[in-house]
């Protein structure tokens, strides 16, 4: 007589499997698991639950390589270094326009001026879009922390949404083109008055 396995259990076994596999295949971080609009909670995630230093940055273009330090300008210290999750570098990919729900790009500020000796790291610059987080400016979270965690500036950011929102930026992006236009890492003029 032929050993037969109990249907339910087989439909759950095959049922827990392609999910796997569906998730598996979706790649980046499920919204669960994502931090909260919070400065500590979205620190804690990029310097411990997923270290920022492991993720990747924005595709090589002919300006711009992102995999190394770069010459910067005021808000953001004179060279920085950028890093994207999974999710921001996916739709950096394939861009239409805007980045989704759970993109963060970390921007480490340093203090020197030149790339080949950029000093010590002063802060970390970072933009999180969380949905329905701020309508107004495409839900972009926006913090400033020192490297041991200090939070200097969180959640709506007047001065950082100002500078962002420049003519020719996308998303709040400072003009990365993504390998089709120029980036430009620092706006050439500021915002005179700041909300």
């Amino acid at each position: 007589m032929a050993n037969r396995a109990n249907p339910p259990q087989q439909r759950l076994l095959l049922l827990a499997g392609v999910v796997t596999l569906i998730v598996a295949a979706c790649g980046g971080q499920p919204a669960a698991q994502l931090p909260a609009a919070d400065g500590k909670a979205l620190f804690s995630y990029i310097s411990q639950t997923r270290p920022y230093k492991q993720w990747g940055t924005w595709p090589k273009d002919q300006w711009n390589d992102f995999t190394t330090l770069l010459k910067s300008g005021a808000p953001h210290g004179g060279v920085v270094r950028i890093y994207v999750n999974d999710i921001a570098l996916n739709a950096a990919r394939d861009f239409k326009g805007q980045l989704p729900e759970g993109a963060i790009i970390v921007k480490e500020n340093y203090t020197g001026h030149d790339p080949a000796s950029p000093g010590d790291l002063d802060a970390l610059t970072v933009m999180y879009k969380v949905k329905g987080y701020d309508p107004g400016h495409n839900d972009w979270f926006w913090l400033k922390v020192k490297p041991d965690g200090k939070v200097d500036a969180e959640g709506k950011v007047g001065m950082c949404y100002g500078c962002h929102a420049q003519e020719g930026n996308k998303d709040y992006v400072l003009r990365y083109g993504f390998g089709s236009e120029p980036a430009v890492i620092s706006a050439a003029a500021e915002p005179q008055q700041m909300p």
